[in-house]
């Protein structure tokens, strides 16, 4: 999940304001999803009553259940650090996915070693409850910042895995929600909004830490309206004569909705599929073309 739109004559500088906007905008698309994937009755009553969400403990939304407060692993920090992550805060994140979102960071880091020292912070946050993680620019003391925040109650509880499951599962359209696959697919879609970031940030010449607010907000705006992934999203549209009634089924119906999410899911399909579909090759390609234009451009 990205950032949306700004509220008009204000600026917002945290990826958690910005989170609810763009929550309320896709919740009747979910519900849609959700009542799709219904008739084709893959997911029954029974199905959702499996062992693995079936505990003693206080069930949660989609099998969550509480569960006793992690501190921040050592390693998985030292691990983060050495990808460039300053600020880390996981306290109550499973031991399990902490070890998922560190293993993303890494691998993403080896397939585009620009994030390497791009992701200043990753931290558990209160977010809407359908909102597994988002990432975005934000301005500091420190200057211009990038962070990925995760669902506090989704990664401290089980059942993480069964939810991503149900929403991998395609509708009676034969669509998904989720483009990638995997639960390590929510972080590689979140960092996969910081390499769009990035690219709008290089050509505006904005560094990281530096506290112009001027190029920040034109950042942050061309952000919100999906500069640069707009245009590569389209075109790979059109060359595979894709129709805008068919991206949800060419990618996913939460990549559909928005040209900064469809690159995204493009990006996370690509990283964690073994055979990714043709529209997220493409993409994929056309992100590591515009990036050896722009390094070509400043060498």
């Amino acid at each position: 999940m990205r950032l949306e739109k700004n509220k008009k004559n204000e600026i917002k500088n945290t990826v958690e304001e910005r989170n609810r906007e763009i929550s309320q905008n896709i919740d009747g698309v979910e519900k849609n999803f959700l009542l799709n994937q219904e008739k084709t009755e893959v997911v029954s009553e029974t199905s959702m009553e499996t062992s693995d969400m079936k505990t003693d403990g206080i069930k949660y939304l989609f099998g969550f259940e509480k569960n006793e407060v992690q501190e921040t692993d050592r390693e998985i920090k030292e691990r983060l650090q050495e990808c460039g992550v300053k600020d880390i805060q996981l306290e109550g994140v499973r031991e399990k996915y902490q070890e998922m979102i560190a293993s993303s960071v890494e691998q993403m880091c080896e397939s585009y070693p620009e994030l390497k020292g791009y992701i200043n912070s990753i931290r558990v946050a209160d977010l809407e409850s359908r909102t597994f993680a988002c990432a975005g620019p934000t301005m500091t003391s420190e200057g211009f910042q990038t962070q990925i925040l995760v669902n506090r109650e989704a990664f401290e509880n089980k059942g993480l895995e069964s939810r991503i499951e149900r929403y991998e599962l395609p509708n009676w359209k034969g669509e998904s929600w989720f483009a990638g696959e995997g639960y390590d697919a929510i972080l590689k879609h979140e960092m996969a909004h910081l390499l769009h970031l990035q690219m709008i940030a290089k050509e505006e010449g904005l560094a990281l830490g530096e506290k112009n607010r001027i190029k920040f907000w034109e950042v942050q705006k061309r952000y919100d309206r999906n500069a640069i992934v707009t245009k590569i999203c389209y075109e790979t549209m059109q060359e595979q004569h894709i129709e805008p009634r068919e991206l949800a089924a060419a990618i996913s119906v939460y990549g559909a909705h928005d040209m900064g999410e469809c690159f995204a899911e493009a990006m996370s399909e690509y990283e964690t599929r073994k055979h990714p579909r043709p529209f997220a090759v493409a993409v994929h390609e056309k992100y590591e073309r515009r990036k050896q234009e722009y390094d070509n451009t400043t060498t």
